[in-house]
């Protein structure tokens, strides 16, 4: 299994983070990786995710939600029609800082036959991804 980890300081109170991530309805307005979200974000449930990896590819994905904490965490699951190709694990999680604020950890675990077929040129494009969505959360949640 592979993974990639992000995480950023954001300078807002672990509420105003969720509040943001969770109201997907909003993503085309700030969100540079993933630029579209539909869905409820409730354990159980269909999201359809549009992403664009830099230097990269535009993907659609229909993940379920397999784990839901309010304020805390959700975790969504997307994989390949074809079975065991390619299984990725998507993960937001919020925790109060030391010293105020809340950091956010984004990541991924990856799994399936077809990782390493990607691991080379998609996973450096999707940190990058991954980076400047946490670079555009903090800018929206930090902002007047």
């Amino acid at each position: 299994m592979d993974e990639i980890r992000t995480k950023i300081h954001i300078n807002a109170p672990r509420a105003t983070v969720w509040a943001a991530l969770t109201r997907l309805s909003d993503y085309s307005d700030w969100n540079p990786f993933v630029t579209s979200a539909e869905g409820t974000v409730a354990l159980g449930e269909r999201l359809r995710i549009h992403v664009k990896v830099p230097d990269g590819p535009e993907m659609d994905f229909k993940p379920v939600v397999y784990d839901f904490r309010e304020g805390v965490c959700f975790r969504w699951m997307g994989k390949t029609l074809i079975p065991g190709f390619f299984t990725g694990r998507h993960q937001y999680e919020l925790e109060d800082a030391p010293g105020g604020g809340t950091t956010f950890h984004h990541f991924e675990h990856f799994s399936g036959w077809g990782v390493p077929l990607l691991r080379k040129n998609l996973f450096p494009k999707n940190r990058r991804g991954y980076e400047a969505m946490n670079e555009a959360l903090k800018v929206l949640v930090e902002s007047p």
